[in-house]
């Protein structure tokens, strides 16, 4: 069965409109996740199986009838606890409405239920969207909080226990859960959705609004492998610094392999907090040297004009990293191996405060052993990371440290320690040229612009060096 975890809202409805998929399987993997993980997280405030399955049943049978369908028929949709519902309790997250429906369904719900969506459940928020901390874990770390009173929402999309949700904002109740949680968040403007039905916290401020998963990363992927491809001269490896799958499963790793496959350079990857070690292994035995620690996967690669070294400091099940004391003394070890030759040390945290609050809550502990480490060792010419989807230099350890921006989305310049969220800048990679006994790092971007013609100026340049003659402005 196709993974449907990968599938993008729009390619979810479109496979179940094809009979690719049937609305039952698609429900039946939700209700999986459901049962495994909403007893740590508590997205729900309400949900059946029994009904679920039913309404995706009646949504198969009338697909197959040949009758015309909606936009997202058959697609499971969850809402706010807060959003009126005949068929299923409207709560608000407060005991005084135990067990109570709406005598009608919110705007928003039949709109979705014209369009042949299946609400799926309600769930969780704050006590009438307002009053205290929701109940409510952050799907990454159930220590943390998910956010504001949307936490339910933005969690059950986060979990992939829902496709999409339906929440709502006063103050920052889409934006800040969003973020937390990392998946988008869509505030429109004031008034663009109706708010009839829903419980009313502020007339000027109230917003209704949706979760859905992040921007479709496998295409920009496919778009950057084919940037690589056509560079020239071409890339001599490629380094992919980490989150190289959502949640690290087996399905993840087989459609990354497809799209990386036509990549023309070597490939040299490293885990990052999303991957998971053992399926990470598997999937890139053929890339990996022998030689890797047990407990993280961290080589050395010799075969090019500068010294390679993968520095592996995920922890596994975790959000953050670790510069532990093993990673100190393997490190050490591999750094006096040959203390002549330029080396680059690529890793998946970066080992430094960004300034970005949230990101730098999930860095890496004991950084500046790592720093000490590299000042030591002046060999060392360039440190490369990843994990904060924005390009950001520093100088560390007295070397050159670069942060790669994603290939998928990226994050808003936002240093308010309140905020944090992505935008919708062009995926982009960087390029690092070795030459002189110096880096010259380029900062590329995917996109699909108007490129400007220029080989006439270049050409007028050339002769110009060549005749050893000024550029004169006209």
């Amino acid at each position: 069965m196709t993974d449907i975890f990968s599938l993008s809202l729009e390619e979810l409805a479109e496979k179940i409109k094809d009979g690719q998929i049937a609305s039952v399987e698609v429900c039946e993997k939700y209700i999986e996740r459901i049962n495994k993980f909403d007893k740590d997280i508590k997205a729900w405030a309400h949900f059946d199986k029994k009904v679920l399955l039913e309404k995706a049943a009646e949504a198969d049978d009338y697909r197959k009838s040949g009758k015309p369908t909606g936009i997202l028929h058959g697609v499971p949709i969850a809402v706010k606890d807060i959003v009126g519902t005949v068929d299923m309790p409207t709560e608000c997250g407060t005991v005084i409405r135990k067990g109570k429906s709406y005598s009608q369904n919110a705007e928003i719900v039949d709109l979705l239920i014209g369009s042949g969506a299946i609400i799926m459940g309600k769930t969780a928020t704050s006590e009438l969207a307002y009053l205290g901390p929701p109940p409510t874990t952050n799907p990454h770390d159930n220590t943390r909080t998910p956010g504001g009173s949307s936490s339910g929402s933005a969690a059950s999309v986060a979990s992939f226990m829902a496709p999409a949700s339906i929440g709502s904002q006063t103050g920052g109740s889409i934006i800040r859960p969003a973020s937390y949680c990392g998946v988008v968040g869509y505030k429109p403007s004031f008034g663009l959705i109706s708010r009839n039905g829903i419980l009313r916290t502020s007339n000027s401020l109230d917003h209704i609004g949706m979760f859905g998963e992040l921007v479709d990363t496998s295409e920009t992927l496919r778009k950057a492998v084919h940037l690589l491809n056509s560079l020239e001269p071409q890339p001599e490896v490629v380094l992919a610094t980490g989150d190289l799958t959502d949640d690290g499963t087996k399905e993840q790793y087989s459609q990354l392999l497809e799209i990386l496959e036509p990549l023309n350079a070597p490939l040299l990857p490293l885990p990052g907090n999303h991957d998971e070690r053992s399926e990470f292994l598997s999937a890139f035995s053929a890339q990996l040297p022998e030689e890797i620690p047990e407990s993280h996967c961290s080589y050395v690669i010799d075969a090019f004009p500068v010294r390679l070294i993968a520095l592996d400091t995920a922890i596994p099940g975790r959000h953050d990293a670790l510069f532990s004391q093993e990673h100190e003394t393997w490190l050490a070890s591999k750094l006096d191996e040959d203390s002549d030759k330029p080396t680059v040390i690529f890793t998946h945290f970066p080992p430094f405060e960004t300034g970005i609050n949230f990101m730098d809550l999930s860095g890496l502990k004991s950084s500046d052993r790592l720093e000490f480490l590299i000042r030591n060792n002046p060999q060392v010419k360039l440190v490369i990371a990843g994990h904060l989807h924005r390009p950001i230099q520093t100088v560390f350890g007295s070397t050159m440290l670069s942060v790669c921006p994603s290939t998928g989305n990226q994050l808003k310049l936002d240093l308010d320690p309140r905020n944090g969220s992505a935008v919708d800048e062009p995926p982009g990679f960087q390029l690092h040229i070795w030459k002189d006994d110096r880096f010259v790092t380029h900062t590329g971007t995917i996109w699909e612009g108007k490129e400007l013609d220029m080989s006439q100026y270049v050409s007028y340049v050339n002769q110009k060096i060549s005749a050893n003659e000024g550029i004169i402005k006209d």
